[in-house]
């Protein structure tokens, strides 16, 4: 529970003590901790518990120092009054912690003592957990653990568990738990020699809106020491989550991996994985292709060498995995990197190798870019044009001679993709992906620049091109000229095929690395006709895209027959870095009528609006854990603000902004010059806005953090039967909210009519930004069900946490429809350590 002051997240500071409030747009503390000694990591474990509630702990390990090693284990716990941290524990580091390889086996963190020596714990209510880049060895436990919120408290949601291209090896027991985190990973690492008599690795979520993503580890040589266990358990209370591309191998288990059918808990999507055995609930749909019962066939199993045998009796599981098109169509991330590192790249070959390691077996023909010329052999050009005319996937890949970056200046637009084409920038020698979760420390080496300002596009898969028309591209910065008044009018133009990749692009703005400033572009990527299933974007690092400097709009989606698109992880309106704004002159994503599209963690700033949606056909969209209207580290100052945050109009509706559940935050949609979220007046309706942080919008005096219609205050009506945006659903009054030793007891009304059901969502706030009307939905502390029993005025009450007073707020979401309402009058909470029956 909060005790004295509250540090709520993404860097805006609420300072809460004995009846001092006030609401200070400052960034939150950021540490960074380099350490070469198992002392100094001590030392930086211990500050991170101490820290400020909400600061930013960026502990980096140094690569090739020895072995990290002490007894009494390694414990990150923050206490309840300074927790909500963002914790990242990553190894690979040069000396002085400014640059990094990932690659686990330089970076050991070891107990003392031997196997089973101590615990290695990441635990409690923080913001965010990531875990990069490091070999443990001899430990009894393994644990993230995110923590239960107890009742009453106000706990911060925690918004993601990431755990990436480790090594697990000599211990007893892996658990990853989570309790409100939506976003679970756990991503090419290696579990080895695990012996326990539990279930020896668990992975598992007790909240109905988490998703877990458990894809490309290998477990090895995991052994149990008690009857009738499996070596894997995996449970969730929620629907969605996935167990794919991982390798199974274990013994004196019943099975190898089981998927818990306890009370609550949900099926697992299984794709492409290789076991000998599973129990448990029966896989989900869309489950494909396991290798059960076949040998992984490593190349030195009993000297602990994992890779899959590529000589000889070659592993099954090369090449077994998804193509690029049918992981992308199957809403299954690709790594960017094997766990060698970026020696071990991926994916080589027509399909993707099953667990961490990537063989380097290639059956894909490739085509390799020698020179920058405009055209003729070598040339970008000449590949593209060779990659059309022979059959299967064609892999562009580049060996330009000379320093980075290399200019291809293109005199014409390159030529049409009509096949499945991999255009892999980062093969460029001097060339890498990014690794960092904020920010970039990618090197883009192949600049795709317009040296005439008519091209209508760079690279395009036109019109009436086949569903297997897939075109996948990496590593490029696409370039414009202020001279030529924008350069292309696109830069990227996907109009047809499906299941399209772009990610690790830049597309105007200021690029990473040497790239630096890009131009102005047109419209960066566009996306219409009959393309379908892009992804743009994914939730590797090295999947990101930036997108600033465009003259129109961000990235463009049109038409109702394109459509399941998902768009995630990228910074639009600002650069490569995430700490400079790159405004864009319309919006940051426009959408015109496509239907079904996921929006997920992306950063939006300095935009006319974050998101447009427009058209009846445009809808099903999910726009979740965003930040709309800050910087990439969360600041939101008024350089990246947006005019709207998002804005729905012309019929459409049926959206999920945010999360069905209330606990963890999704979107932060902050310091709009209007609204928030705007329905205007020929918005549809079922558009539910729950579980998000909207606070300082309407900055320019009219706009409500969530505005339905006319921008300003919706009056509520009697039995709430008026229509418009959202059914113009009626906002909730707040009326008391009266300490009882703990607690506060809440009491208001909402207007409706007689067998309608609510849900009323309720939120403090250090002050009321819009006025009467319009305050801010800051930290969550409450909600409750609500059946409307007769017409008109009816009451409600609910029991929060007492916490430091300050102003509430309310919205109403529709239990049958979906429809959220506008945000209610701010209410002032008594500043009184206590009440009684007369005050009011």
């Amino acid at each position: 529970m909060q005790r004295c002051g509250i540090l709520v997240r993404y860097a805006v500071q609420v300072v809460a003590c004995l009846g001092m409030i006030a609401l200070v747009a400052e960034p939150a503390q950021a540490i960074t901790r380099c350490v070469s000694t198992a002392v100094e990591l001590d030392a930086a474990i211990d500050d991170a518990n101490d820290g400020d509630e909400g600061s930013t702990w960026d502990i980096r390990v140094v690569a090739n120092a020895g072995v990290y090693q002490w007894a009494p284990g390694l414990k990150f716990d923050p206490p309840g009054d300074k927790d909500n941290k963002t914790f990242m524990l990553r190894g690979g580091w040069n000396g002085a912690c400014t640059s990094r390889t990932i690659n686990p086996e330089n970076t050991t963190i070891a107990a003392a003592g031997g196997v089973n020596g101590s615990d290695f714990e990441f635990l409690g209510n923080n913001r965010s957990y990531l875990i990069e880049g490091i070999r443990f060895q001899n430990f009894r436990r393994f644990d993230i653990d995110d923590g239960l919120c107890a009742p009453f408290n106000i706990c911060p949601g925690t918004e993601s568990v990431i755990v990436r291209y480790n090594v697990f090896r000599s211990g007893s027991k892996v658990g990853v738990g989570t309790f409100d985190a939506p976003d679970v990973q756990v991503s090419n690492n290696l579990f080895a020699e695990l012996a326990g008599a539990m279930p020896v690795v668990t992975f598992g979520s007790l909240s109905g809106n988490n998703v877990l993503d458990v894809r490309f580890n290998t477990f090895a040589a995991l052994t149990c020491t008690s009857a009738g266990q499996e070596a894997i358990d995996v449970y969730a209370n929620g629907n969605g989550s996935v167990f794919h591309h991982n390798i199974i191998q274990s013994s004196g288990c019943a099975a190898d991996i089981d998927i818990d059918d306890g009370p609550f808990h949900q099926p697992w999507r299984l794709v492409n994985n290789l076991f000998a055995q599973r129990t448990g609930h029966t896989p989900a749909a869309g489950s494909s292709n396991p290798l059960v019962g076949a040998a992984p066939t490593f190349v030195a199993p009993g000297a602990g060498n994992y890779r899959l045998l590529e000589t000889g009796f070659l592993s099954p599981a090369i090449n077994a995995g998804s193509s690029i098109p049918e992981a992308v169509g199957a809403g299954l991330s690709l790594p960017t990197q094997d766990l060698d590192g970026p020696a071990g790249a991926r994916v080589i070959g027509s399909r993707v190798d099953l667990g961490a390691y990537e063989s380097s077996l290639n059956d894909v023909t490739e085509r390799i870019v020698v020179n920058d010329d405009d055209s003729g052999e070598g040339s970008l050009r000449w590949a593209i044009e060779n990659a059309n005319a022979a059959p299967g996937t064609q892999r562009v890949k580049f060996n330009i001679p000379g320093n980075c970056p290399r200019v291809i200046a293109l005199q014409s637009p390159l030529p049409d993709v009509i096949d499945a084409i991999d255009i892999d920038g980062y093969t460029q020698p001097g060339a890498s992906a990014n690794t960092q979760p904020i920010g970039s420390n990618a090197e883009m080496c192949v600049v795709v620049l317009a040296q005439s300002g008519t091209l209508a596009h760079a690279l395009r898969v036109p019109d009436g091109g086949a569903e297997a028309v897939s075109l996948s591209i990496q590593g490029i910065a696409f370039a414009g000229s202020t001279g030529f008044n924008g350069s292309f009018s696109t830069a990227l133009s996907l109009r047809s095929g499906s299941n399209h990749r772009i990610q690790g692009n830049a597309f105007g703005g200021i690029g990473p690395g040497q790239v630096g400033a890009l131009g102005v572009l047109n419209i960066g990527l566009g996306i219409r006709g009959t393309a379908s299933g892009a992804l743009v974007g994914g939730p590797d690092p090295g999947h990101r895209n930036s997108f600033g400097d465009n003259a129109l709009n961000a990235i463009v989606l049109n038409d109702a027959t394109s459509a399941m698109h998902t768009i995630q992880n990228n910074y639009i309106g600002l650069s490569a870095s995430g700490v400079l704004p790159a405004p864009l002159t319309l919006n940051g994503i426009s959408a015109s009528n496509s239907p079904d599209i996921r929006v997920l963690d992306n950063v939006i700033a300095a935009s006319a609006a974050g998101i447009s949606i427009s058209g009846p056909t445009a809808i099903g969209w999910t726009i979740a854990r965003n930040r709309i209207g800050t910087s990439a580290v969360g600041v939101p100052t008024a350089a990246f603000a947006n005019e709207v945050g998002i804005r729905i109009s012309n019929g459409s509706g049926q959206h999920l902004i945010g999360s069905t559940g209330s606990n963890a935050t999704s979107n932060v949609i902050a310091g709009s010059e209007q609204a928030g979220v705007w329905l205007t007046e020929t918005a549809g309706a079922n558009v539910t806005v729950r579980g998000n942080q909207i606070f300082n919008n309407g900055q320019g005096g009219s706009g409500l953090g969530i505005d339905l219609g006319a921008l300003g205050p919706l009056a509520n009506d009697s039995g709430d039967v008026d229509a418009g945006p959202n059914n113009g659903q009626n906002s909730p009054l707040i009326l008391t909210s009266q300490v009882d030793g703990n607690t506060r007891q809440v009491s208001g009304t909402i207007n409706g009519s007689a067998g309608d059901s609510y849900r009323i969502d309720l939120f403090r706030a250090p002050d009321c930004a819009g006025g009467a009307r319009g305050g801010n939905l800051f930290a969550h502390v409450g909600s409750v069900l609500f059946n409307q029993n007769t017409d008109g005025a009816t009451p409600f009450a609910l029991q929060i946490a007492n916490g430091t007073p300050g102003w509430l707020t309310a919205i109403a979401t529709h239990l049958d429809n979906g429809d959220t309402s506008e945000v209610s009058a701010c209410f002032q909470e008594d500043t009184a350590l206590f009440m009684d029956g007369f005050d009011a």
